[in-house]
């Protein structure tokens, strides 16, 4: 969402200190009261960006970056034209009362429009009315080309911020209300309802945790396509379902009497096994376990 300042005209100020850091203008850091004269400085700021290709003032951190904008002297490329760097140091005037547009007596903001980086250039009043074609209009294939958009952005992982209901609960929502989206989770947490994420929370980490111990109880061995390999001893009790999503569990297992080409093989027997294995089986209770294979991971959930 961007934001604005209302009522600003007539000569009224205003005193908010905000904007974005490379944009804020020097009286706003000053903490001064203020007019649209910082805009002009945030326009010279832009300009000045899309003809040298980097900011005009540059720190390491934000305290920095405010020193710089107060106090440097913006230095200015060699391959600008002279009209080009006269715009961008009468916008980029530290004192307000002397900026480009600020001046009663050029004519305040219809110097800008006089000016010689403008000159023939621009038909103001088609501009006003958004009949102006724009000089360059990329090449956009459909709604998700990206090809216009630098890699190092574009080849970025993407990933949501993670949303903890605890928090959501300690901030204020009132404050959002008009806005035109708002957190589903907080509006169920209005009705005092669990968010879809806390409600299955506590079932996803217990199917984790018994597919841990199963992978570290049971050795898991390449599936036979050969049903008669398959140990009958386990295949009574292990139903293997190949699934793309996890099943909703039934209420009861039921003994597979026919071998299905997708069981495990090579499962030893509780004879074959050693006393700790045994152990570790009984505790698990492997025996009323339903193994599933869901593609790459193998998960069991509690019957």
């Amino acid at each position: 969402f961007g934001m604005c300042k209302e009522g600003i005209f007539d000569g009224k100020l205003t005193s908010t200190f905000c904007g974005t850091p490379d944009y804020i203008a020097p009286e706003i850091l000053q903490e001064l009261d203020y007019s649209f004269s910082v805009d002009w400085w945030a326009l010279g700021v832009l300009m000045y960006e899309m003809m040298a290709g980097q900011p005009p003032f540059e720190a390491d951190d934000e305290d920095s970056l405010f020193e710089s904008i107060l106090r440097d002297e913006v230095l200015y490329p060699v391959w600008l034209s002279k009209e080009a760097v006269h715009i961008l140091k009468s916008f980029m005037t530290k004192n307000p009362a002397k900026r480009l547009g600020c001046v009663a007596a050029q004519g305040g903001e219809d110097a800008i429009k006089r000016h010689a980086f403008f000159a023939g250039k621009i038909d103001w009043e088609a501009l006003e009315h958004r009949q102006v074609k724009s000089p360059f209009k990329p090449k956009v294939v459909n709604p998700r080309d990206t090809s216009n958009f630098d890699k190092d952005f574009t080849n970025m992982p993407v990933a949501f911020t993670p949303i903890e209901s605890v928090i959501v609960k300690a901030i204020n929502q009132d404050e959002f209300q008009d806005f035109s989206y708002q957190n589903p989770d907080w509006r169920c947490l209005e009705r005092g309802e669990v968010p879809k994420d806390d409600a299955n929370e506590g079932r996803r980490a217990l199917r984790d945790d018994l597919a841990v111990n199963l992978k570290q109880t049971l050795p898991m061995t390449p599936i036979s396509s050969n049903p008669s390999t398959t140990n009958d001893n386990v295949s009574s009790t292990i139903t293997v379902v190949k699934t793309d999503h996890m099943p909703i569990p039934h209420t009861e297992t039921k003994r597979n009497s026919t071998p299905t080409p997708f069981q495990l093989n090579s499962i030893p027997s509780s004879s074959s096994l050693t006393n700790a294995q045994q152990k570790s089986m009984k505790h698990n209770n492997i025996n009323n376990k339903t193994v599933i294979i869901n593609r790459s991971t193998t998960d069991e959930t509690d019957m």
